[in-house]
């Protein structure tokens, strides 16, 4: 969206705290002047405007997908892809001025003019596979795989007249390309009509590496062992973080009626996260200077580990399903950051009910209610 006719503001700026009287408002269609007088003798006006000078944004998708089913063994594979580009480009600008409200002269003028782009990619594959030997046993495997590469730069460059030395342009650069896999792995087992064994586990890898750069022509901070008086300060966050997740549940489901049948759970939920984060300078020279200092670097383990057994009775009454039942879990977490081991361990007893009410054939109203414990993950600990 653009426009060839800018759209902006004017609005009072006041050299002393107190408002003691507002004057005039004009209003047109280009912008809204206010003016206004102060306690003391002087007055000054800020008149704004901003513009979009053009956006492109362009997307594409290729995707397929393959099933293969073999009747003689009873199994069936799935394969799905797909792959996706993203482009953005977007340019705005703006204009401050400060005039004088007596004279109507332009005192300070201030223009900016930002220019952002966005690339991104993204691949994504599916595996799914079902195998039935026979009647009692079913085996589904699936793997799903993600990888994207995403980049965004952006410029700003301010002019400021006449105070030339508050000009400056300022540029940011960001990138990660992270990339996910999960594998899911279900068995159950029947050997009869009274006896369900079902077995599930879950593995989950995740790796990200979000890089982050900042080009300024001021020091924005005051940070240890960084290098001054450089033409330009180049400004550099390197951050790491891997996950690896383990859930391992096995279920035993017995029949005592074909209206009611108990649930035994056993399962085990592993993650382990490493995050690494690290600063450093580049010069004017292209040396790179390592900003070593504890405080603006971390490296963090986190380790969380949640056993737990469950029971539960699922039974029809009429037209309501009931599934009363709770879990028993024994936690524990242990977080190392700093050269500081920090460790705990505790157990907690979580009941849970769900009601099912069948109003019509196609038409169900449930009620589900459950204690559960959140806990956080390592880029709140970091």
């Amino acid at each position: 969206m653009s426009s060839d006719t800018p759209q902006g503001t004017v609005s009072n700026l006041d050299n002393n705290t107190y408002l003691t009287k507002a004057d005039k408002t004009t209003t047109n269609d280009d912008k809204t002047v206010s003016e206004s007088n102060t306690g003391n003798n002087s007055s000054q006006t800020t008149e704004s405007a901003t513009g979009l000078k053009g956006a492109n944004s362009e997307s594409t998708t290729v995707s397929g997908s393959e099933i293969n089913t073999k009747n003689d063994t009873a199994s069936n594979t799935n394969t799905q892809y797909t792959k996706t580009n993203n482009k953005t480009d977007m340019e705005s600008w703006s204009r401050n001025a400060i005039l004088n409200t007596d004279t109507g002269e332009v005192v300070t003028t201030q223009e900016t003019d930002n220019q952002n782009r966005v690339r991104s990619e993204m691949g994504m594959f599916k595996l799914s596979s079902s195998y039935k030997p026979n009647e009692k046993i079913t085996l589904d495997y699936d793997v799903f795989f993600k990888k994207s590469q995403q980049k965004e730069d952006n410029s700003i460059l301010t002019e400021v007249t006449p105070n030339i030395d508050q000009s400056q342009s300022i540029s940011t650069f960001k990138k990660q390309d992270p990339i996910s896999v999960r594998q899911n792995m279900a068995l159950y087992y029947a050997p009869n009509a009274k006896h369900v064994f079902a077995f599930e586990a879950q593995h989950l890898y995740q790796d990200e590496d979000p890089f982050y750069n900042a080009n300024l022509g001021h020091t924005p901070f005051d940070l240890a062992d960084y290098v001054d008086n450089q033409l330009r300060q180049d400004i550099n966050q390197q951050r790491f973080l891997k996950t690896n997740k383990t859930d391992l549940k096995a279920d035993y489901f017995y029949a005592l009626t074909n209206k009611g049948n108990i649930n035994v759970t056993l399962g085990n939920t592993y993650s382990k996260q490493n995050f690494d984060s690290h600063i450093f300078q580049v010069l004017d020279n292209n040396d790179r200077n390592d900003l070593d200092n504890p405080d603006l670097n971390n490296n963090v383990t986190y380790a969380f580990n949640d056993i737990f057994v469950g029971l539960h009775y699922r039974f029809i009454k009429g037209k309501f399903t009931f599934n009363p039942g709770f879990s028993v879990h024994q936690y524990s977490m242990d977080d190392n950051q700093a050269g500081t081991s920090n460790k705990r361990t505790f157990g907690k007893i979580l009941p849970d009910l769900d009601v099912k009410f069948q109003i019509k054939k196609s038409q169900t109203l449930n009620y589900n209610f459950a204690m559960t414990n959140k806990f956080t993950d390592i880029v709140q600990l970091a």
